[in-house]
């Protein structure tokens, strides 16, 4: 057996596992990590921050409009000289920063896509 068939052996006997190969799975609760479905699930958690991603999502580059705002309320949870956004109370933005923890493996375009498609 040449290189080029053990390539093909593998990657057939990875399908028939239920492997995808360059495909996008989902891997956390229908979203790429753990990270992203945090920040999703607190998005849609409160109303008042529910109706403010909602309005950002329409605009130009509502991925980054949604960053910026996450971004907002948890350095809020994380310094209380940092002014909350309006409608977010001390204890929601503490609850997001426990559990999302970091932000560098957030699919922001994800979240962005997730909120415009409700």
């Amino acid at each position: 057996m040449n290189t080029a068939d053990s390539i093909r052996a593998a990657l057939d006997a990875a399908k028939a596992e239920g492997e995808t190969i360059g495909e996008y799975r989902p891997a956390y609760n229908g979203w790429i990590n753990r990270e992203t479905w945090a920040v999703s699930l607190h998005l849609g958690n409160t109303e008042s921050i529910y109706d403010v991603a909602r309005i950002l999502v329409r605009g130009d580059q509502p991925d980054e409009r949604i960053r910026e705002y996450v971004e907002e309320i948890m350095a809020a949870a994380i310094d209380p000289a940092e002014e909350l956004p309006a409608g977010v109370s001390r204890q929601d933005a503490r609850l997001m920063a426990g559990d999302v923890g970091s932000l560098w493996r957030v699919d922001w375009r994800a979240v962005a896509e997730g909120l415009a498609d409700e």
